[in-house]
């Protein structure tokens, strides 16, 4: 293998015009694809998929728009109310219907485009048997007379907002329903009698927007937001000055803020772009200046350069081209990949110096090279196991970022070994550069070996004493992008008390009714079972065919026609001192609304405008429905157990929701863990073995990593970090990369007959600059804006140092004291 290596070292320093040049044309063409590898954003592609409830959410995603929304938020100053703002806001609505991307604009409860005349009509057949029962009885002559006196006792009540209702309704069937929607969630979070969505302050209120294309694109949000500001700026200019209409001052500017998940896409893919440009350029221009300061030389700063940026940006075109978009995890990718690219070259660079040092010539020094190449090659091998591991586990977004390094690691081996003989053939002459040694390393490990490793012992049991401090949190928020945008949904959720603990129970069949009836089962043994659970379901508006055909017999039981009701009506009305034909529109309804005949259909809600309100229950996709109720526990702890219950009501349903997801998220985190420490532990193990065939040297190599992951756990334990999803599976990564230090001690040990002074000066300044160029890469990663990546790069930049001082320092201090 050794000659091997020698042919293409000296094959790359006779012909490096063509290598060189072979490198500039890969750079370009990858830049240029990179370009177009579009970023995804959608948090559900970052965790498992094998849980059912993350594939039940996934689903409800898919069938549902309830997530794919614009929210429009206008917040009026302080010390005024949003109503002083009325006109700016409904012209902003007004214009707001007018973008070409906005399928339908929600701004109100009773809104004008919504045909609710449709249920009004029909309310008897959604009040169910027993409130059907009590309706009836308004229309008796007794009822009819109670019934409008007390409309007539509300009118007179001050600043009510009842008097459009009590005409439209005297008996007040109208209260019923709305009262019915007010108690569902689902449909409205706010005052039943307003007909705006304005907080409980008054101080806000919400406008709601379904744009026509995905919130997954990530170009046509781009061109919905640009248009939205557009909207803006027309209204503003519009509206120059709005004047308060009791002291005719001006008013302060409304403040519009929008939210959503178009807006999370868009500033997520832009975070993301961000992050790694910042950390890719950051990492690189460190990683460049700690190598230039070390040894002083153009010809290895543009070696490293031309390997490091082609070997990350490679990388990342391959996997992005391969999946078609790319994870958050890859912002932060391309920095692993300097950082941990960069050991074999500084090797491969350190040897070449210290064989001119020793007098050899150009050609010689770069073929004898070819000794450690096999060391550096070793060490980028276990290096991609440790990475490859991570495509075994069930975590997306790791899957990711260990197919990227890994992909970079096994390009950066490629490439070192071509581009470092290829700029090395410009180096002239051995005065003229700079040779890092630790000359002093030897004699502090020979004479303080014994008080290094009881220092080593102490540490160790230092830190098992507090590893059990050591906090894991796993769940959707911690690895979610934290925006601007996101930030508004967060003030969205309080200000309109919005919930934020919901279950989501789905059922899906070929008949409707037959859905139907299975969430009218849900609600009935839920209430019957005593749980305090608010429910918000299909039912509110689209009861089951027998429940209105139940209503539709007591109608006809009843013997109440429009014939023998309206006379009785019309008299009523006259007897409570109301003046005649104030209640025509009532009147002329009576003949549908006491139609036994009638009912509601899906198709007749959809054909009256009420699909916005639809969509959010029930939802048809060829041939097939899905319907959804949503609940909402009174406690967290109360969702597990509520799934429970739901499974043995059914067990077709599919149940989800954030608690749930977050659930199976910390308990699939120690399987998946396990298995992918499992994995990268014997594959590196294994390529150990193979390589020194010695069992007592493979245990000495794993010395340092060992080390460096319980000194730096417990380092994080005192400092009270906490770990999530990504940081936990760095003690995955950090068995790779510090396993490579141990490897290329023992690699010159056995070469030089296990005499420390002969190398350890040499190898123990190339380890020092590897380490310290990796802590600089995982470091750069600890700025990042999006905090898992943060978090990743602190544990794996802490376990790397400890571990690198367990290479320079423990295990020469064992060997010195085995070979005495």
């Amino acid at each position: 293998m050794t000659e091997r290596y020698e042919l293409v070292l000296d094959f790359a320093r006779r012909r490096r015009t063509i290598v060189l040049a072979s490198g500039l044309v890969l750079a370009i063409g990858a830049t240029a694809a990179l370009t177009r590898v579009p970023f995804e954003s959608d948090i559900l592609k970052l965790i498992p998929q094998g849980g059912p409830a993350v594939q039940a959410f996934q689903t409800y995603v898919d069938h549902f728009d309830s997530l794919d929304f614009v929210y429009v938020l206008f917040d009026a100053p302080p010390g005024h109310t949003i109503s002083e703002y009325d006109d700016l806001v409904e012209a902003y609505i007004a214009e707001l219907r007018s973008v070409p991307q906005i399928a339908y604009v929600d701004a109100a409860f009773l809104d004008s485009g919504r045909e609710w005349d449709y249920l009004l009509d029909r309310t008897l057949l959604l009040l169910g048997r027993e409130g059907a029962r009590s309706a009836l009885a308004r229309f008796q002559p007794e009822g009819l007379e109670a019934a409008l006196l007390r409309s007539r006792d509300a009118l007179t009540i001050p600043g009510t907002s009842a008097r459009a209702l009590i005409q439209l309704d005297p008996l007040g069937l109208t209260f019923d329903l709305r009262s019915r929607f007010a108690g569902n969630r689902g449909i409205s979070q706010f005052d039943p009698a307003a007909d705006r969505y304005v907080s409980s302050d008054g101080s806000s209120r919400l406008v709601i927007a379904k744009p026509i294309g995905p919130a997954f694109d990530a170009a046509f949000c781009k061109e919905l937001l640009d248009e939205l500001t557009k909207v803006e700026t027309r209204v503003r200019s519009a509206a120059t000055s709005v004047v308060d209409e009791e002291d005719d001052e001006v008013l302060p500017p409304v403040l519009i803020e929008v939210a959503g998940a178009y807006r999370d896409t868009l500033e997520a893919e832009s975070l993301i772009r961000r992050e790694m440009t910042r950390n890719t350029f950051v990492s690189l221009a460190l990683l460049l200046a700690v190598i230039f300061v070390a040894f002083r030389s153009y010809s290895i700063l543009l070696c490293a350069a031309t390997t490091l940026g082609l070997a990350g940006l490679l990388a990342m075109v391959l996997v992005g081209l391969a999946r078609g978009d790319l994870l958050a995890a890859a912002s932060g990718g391309a920095a692993m990949v300097f950082g941990l690219g960069d050991d074999g070259l500084m090797l491969l660079y350190v040897r070449f110096l210290e064989e001119r040092a020793r007098g050899a010539n150009l050609e010689v020094a770069t073929r004898r090279l070819s000794q450690t190449v096999s060391s550096v090659f070793l060490a980028y091998i276990t290096t991609v196991a440790t990475f490859a591991a991570l495509m075994f586990i069930d975590f997306p977004s790791l899957e990711e970022l260990g197919r990227l390094v890994a992909l970079g690691m096994l390009l950066s081996a490629g490439l070192t070994l071509f581009f470092v003989p290829a700029f090395l053939s410009f180096h002239r002459s051995t005065g003229s550069h700079r040779s890092p040694r630790l000359p002093r390393l030897t004699e502090l490990v020979e004479r303080r070996s014994t008080a290094i490793l009881w220092t080593a012992g102490a540490l160790t049991m230092a830190s098992l004493l507090v590893l059990p401090r050591l906090e894991v949190i796993t769940s959707l928020e911690k690895i979610q992008p934290h925006t601007a945008g996101s930030a508004i949904e967060d003030e969205l959720e309080e200000r309109f008390e919005f919930e934020r603990n919901v279950m989501l129970v789905l059922a899906q069949g070929r008949e409707l009714d037959s859905v139907l009836e299975k969430h009218r089962t849900l609600e009935r043994e839920l209430m019957e079972r005593g749980e305090k659970v608010s429910i918000s379901g299909p039912l509110a508006f689209l009861p089951p065919s027998s429940e209105q055909a139940a209503v539709s017999e007591l109608i006809e039981s009843a013997g109440l026609t429009a014939d023998s009701v309206s006379p009785r009506f019309d008299e009523a009305v006259k007897a409570a001192g109301f003046r005649p034909g104030v209640f025509r529109a009532f009147d002329e309804r009576l003949s549908i609304l006491l139609d036994p005949g009638e009912r509601i259909t899906f198709d007749g809600l959809l054909q009256h405008g009420l699909g916005p309100v639809v969509s959010r229950f029930v939802v048809r996709e060829d041939r097939d429905y899905m319907a959804v109720t949503y609940l909402y526990p009174e406690t967290e702890s109360d969702v597990s157990r509520l799934a429970g219950i739901v499974a043995a009501i059914d067990p077709s349903f599919l149940v989800t929701g954030q608690a749930l997801v977050n659930g199976e998220l910390r308990a699939s985190l120690l399987p998946e863990f396990l298995k992918g420490i499992a994995i990268g532990s014997v594959a590196v193990i294994l390529l150990i073995y193979r390589d020194f065939r010695s069992v007592r040297l493979t245990l000495l190599c794993l010395l340092p990593t060992v080390l460096g992951l319980l000194w730096s756990a417990g380092l994080l334990a005192i400092a009270g970090i906490e770990l999530d999803l990504f940081s936990i599976f760095g003690i995955v990564m950090a068995v790779g990369i510090g396993v490579d230090y141990g490897i290329h001690i023992l690699h010159r040990l056995l070469s030089h007959d296990g005499r420390l002074a002969e190398f350890l000066p040499w190898t123990g300044a190339a380890i020092a600059l590897a380490a310290v160029t990796t802590i600089i890469a995982f470091g750069t990663l600890a700025f990042s804006s999006y905090q898992p990546l943060a978090r990743l790069g602190v544990v794996v930049a802490t376990n790397i140092t400890f571990a690198a001082f367990a290479s320079l320092l423990v295990l020469p201090a064992l060997l010195q004291e085995g070979r005495r």
